[in-house]
């Protein structure tokens, strides 16, 4: 009976302290509100660019991107070399008499100079692409960058003509050889495409036309041979300076490159490249001046040969297209045209003459030769930008 009692009593101690403690647990617990989740902060997108100068490269797109802006520049076009200038005409030998003869004895006439060659044209400037396009990480693109053209050769110069022999006993001065026509000036035939090509997106931009060579100077006529004297009248008219040359043509300018989008997943845009100016032609050689005609028992005097034409200027090479992004200095602009070859002077004419106590006649002087043309410029190089 005792031993139940304690029992009881040891159950009811260890209830009364389960209780107590469980309401000094509650009464330490806060009553605090719900806190809020912190909120999803995405990845940052990642910015960029890369430029590409002259060469291949392969492009990987980098992770995170999903769109890219593709820029293309195309390539200028090569400006021609201009014509070379003619040569001048040889200068007419002079007259010759016999002993006891009175009657006048010419002086041969001058060689007319080369005319000059025409200027080369100037080549076009470079189109422009772009297109801003859906990508994804991993893909690869293509990128090809053609590099500035080939310098185009200026022509050579004529060769001037040889002067006429001297008149003899039984032969009035000969007439001199007209002067060779200069060379044509070069002109580059090597056209490019600048290209960005890859899984969503051919970005193109041509490259301007090349100049048209400059044509060449016709070379001076040649000059007259002095006339002998004559028994019982007046000499014959001493020998009349040559033709000048003729204009030479123009050298024609290169168009502008064409552009294209090509395949675009987003937004693409184009601007053509502009022309270059022609070059102009040369001028045209001066005509040789006439024998003087000798007096009695007095030879006449050989004459000056023409002043050689001046070459065409070089055309201007064609501008690039404005772009909201501007690219390196030069970056698609048309070459220049070289300029051409001014004409050689023609030859003088020999004087006239005869046996002793005179002084010999004279051959005919050579013309001098035309001077070769200035070589084109190259265009400037294509470039490319991808920014992201």
């Amino acid at each position: 009976m005792i031993r139940d009692m304690h029992t009881f009593r040891s159950r009811m101690t260890s209830l009364s302290r389960g209780a107590v403690g469980a309401v000094a647990v509650m009464s330490v617990l806060p009553c605090s509100p719900a806190v809020a989740a912190s909120p999803v902060v995405p990845a940052a997108v990642p910015h960029g660019e890369q430029a590409f100068t002259p060469g291949i490269y392969t492009f990987v797109v980098p992770s995170g991107v999903t769109q890219m802006t593709i820029r293309v520049w195309g390539r200028g076009g090569a400006g021609a070399g201009g014509g070379g200038g003619g040569g001048g005409g040889g200068g007419g030998g002079g007259g010759y008499y016999a002993i006891l003869v009175t009657s006048p004895v010419m002086g041969g006439g001058g060689g007319a100079g080369g005319s000059g060659g025409s200027g080369g044209g100037g080549g076009g400037s470079g189109g422009y692409s772009e297109c801003t396009a859906t990508v994804a990480a991993g893909q690869t693109f293509r990128v090809l960058v053609p590099g500035s053209g080939r310098r185009s050769v200026g022509g050579g110069g004529g060769a001037g003509g040889g002067g006429g022999a001297a008149g003899t006993a039984f032969a009035s001065g000969q007439t001199g050889t007209a002067g060779a026509g200069g060379g044509g000036g070069g002109a580059d035939t090597f056209i490019t495409l600048a290209q960005v090509s890859g899984p969503s997106a051919r970005v193109t931009a041509r490259a301007g036309g090349n100049g048209s060579a400059g044509r060449p100077g016709p070379g001076g006529g040649a000059g007259q041979g002095g006339e002998n004297g004559k028994f019982g009248g007046s000499g014959g008219a001493g020998g009349s300076g040559g033709a000048s040359g003729g204009l030479s043509g123009v050298g024609g300018a290169g168009g502008g490159g064409r552009s294209d989008a090509g395949r675009c997943s987003g937004t693409g845009s184009a601007l053509p490249g502009s022309s270059g100016t022609t070059g102009p032609a040369g001028a045209a050689g001066a005509g040789g001046v006439t024998g003087g005609q000798g007096t009695a028992g007095r030879p006449g005097s050989g004459e000056l040969g023409g002043a050689g034409g001046a070459g065409g200027a070089g055309g201007a090479g064609g501008v690039p297209p404005t772009t909201t992004v501007t690219p390196p200095a030069g970056t698609g602009a048309g070459g220049s045209g070289g300029n051409g070859g001014t004409g050689g002077t023609g030859g003088q004419g020999g004087n006239g003459g005869g046996p002793n106590p005179n002084p010999s006649p004279q051959s005919g002087f050579t013309g001098a030769s035309g001077t070769g043309a200035q070589q084109g410029s190259p265009g400037g190089p294509a470039y490319a930008l991808i920014s992201w």
